[in-house]
């Protein structure tokens, strides 16, 4: 099982990082991500609608009820996650729920990082137990100028 955020959802997930209050995420994801290696254990989020190809868009919580949310992408023919939208409830950035139209691009943007491997890689930290990341971001190819 392999677990990607988007490139908008890892920048958001740093920057909430950044306050001292939520800097125990990297260890804290790593035991709840930890936890769900099967995708039975992914399946248990509240279902917001089907993803392509049998897949599922689904939303979690970690922490609680006051702790955070995320939206994500199960690809599973894939056995994949991609997590698409992530916040707190409490704090800073915190957030009551995504809107509709927050939703609809969530899922939109885990589709097109999938199918761009525009996305970051959660890599596991034994050692230390916590989370960090690995890009998947595809380099464009050089384009060479001709002179005419």
């Amino acid at each position: 099982m392999e677990i990607f955020f988007t490139i908008d959802c890892y920048k958001k997930f740093k920057k909430i990082c950044k306050n001292s209050s939520h800097e125990h995420l990297f260890s804290g994801l790593y035991g709840f991500f930890k936890e769900r290696e099967s995708l039975e254990k992914w399946k248990t989020g509240f279902r917001i609608s089907q993803g392509p190809n049998g897949g599922l868009f689904l939303k979690d919580r970690f922490e609680g009820s006051g702790g955070y949310r995320f939206y994500f992408l199960l690809t599973i023919s894939e056995e994949d996650v991609t997590i698409s939208s992530f916040y707190p409830k409490k704090g800073k950035h915190s957030k009551k729920d995504l809107t509709t139209s927050e939703t609809k691009e969530s899922l939109k943007s885990g589709i097109q990082s999938r199918i761009d491997k525009n996305r970051f890689k959660v890599k596991f930290d034994p050692a230390d137990k916590k989370i960090s990341f690995i890009s998947e971001l595809i380099k464009p190819e050089k384009i060479e100028l001709k002179k005419f």
